[in-house]
């Protein structure tokens, strides 16, 4: 409250500044709040009853000054998620689309909305991205973060969400329906088999707790390799399948 202060004594000097509930408790002198500069409100918005006294004749004057809590946003932004039709990785995002629901039903002309790619820097103000409905991700996933201001009120905060493809899912489905594993379960080797433009580099079986079990570095030019297994004991393992196009981990098992 006291940071009002100021403006309510307009330059006078020799006075002291109370702040009460009531107004009857500020013409009375009585009641003023004991920690004025951490006060918590009662209600929103509140009246707070104000009692100037000079210290030099006793003399006193009261007036009122209004307290209310402004929200900055309604809820936090959401991550988002975009198609990626060429699988790579990579592709624009529109970056504004969360600012409605952030600000929930709140008058958009009040707020201002920047976005980075560091918190330090979106805590600082500094080096925003200067195309935010058509911004073209880094990595993927990838984290960015949002600086909305209020002009009503001053009040600026740092959020922050992430932006993601589907291109590591898109990879995933088009190694499974290219690549064959077989038989599974086993009882010796798997034997897999691909298209030539697979290009597999590695495979690689793991057991459950990450221990490798066998590697194998495949050639260029092969479209089918086979593990064998005969040695290793029964139970379930990954198996995973590195290809230029990215990387395959599905389940086996030997029994």
């Amino acid at each position: 409250l006291t940071s009002r202060e100021d403006e309510i004594i307009g330059g006078q000097t020799n006075v002291v500044v109370t702040f009460h509930p009531t107004s009857g408790d500020a013409l009375g002198g009585q009641n003023a709040f004991p920690d004025p500069e951490s006060y918590i409100n009662t209600g929103n918005p509140q009246l707070i009853f104000v009692r100037v006294t000079s210290t030099l004749n006793g003399d006193w004057q009261v007036t009122t000054m209004d307290l209310e809590v402004l929200p900055t946003i309604a809820t936090a932004p959401e991550n988002i998620y975009v198609p990626d039709e060429d699988l790579d990785g990579f592709t624009e995002f529109d970056l504004t689309a969360n600012e409605i629901a952030m600000i929930g039903g709140q008058d958009p002309i009040n707020f201002i909305f920047s976005y980075f790619e560091a918190e330090a820097d979106c805590e600082a103000n500094m080096n925003q991205l200067l195309d935010p409905a058509n911004y073209q991700n880094i990595a993927n996933p990838q984290t960015l973060y949002v600086r909305v201001e209020r002009l009503d009120n001053g009040c600026v905060f740092c959020e922050s969400f992430d932006i993601e493809t589907d291109a590591s899912l898109g990879v995933e489905s088009l190694l499974a329906e290219t690549i064959a594993i077989y038989p599974n379960p086993t009882q010796n080797k798997i034997t897999l088999q691909w298209d030539a433009a697979v290009q597999v580099e590695r495979i690689a079986v793991y057991a459950l707790d990450g221990k490798l079990i066998t590697t194998q570095v495949v050639s260029q030019d092969s479209t089918s390799s086979f593990i064998n297994l005969s040695e290793t004991a029964d139970g379930m393992y990954f198996i995973k399948i590195s290809t230029q196009k990215g990387t395959l981990t599905e389940k086996i098992i030997k029994n």
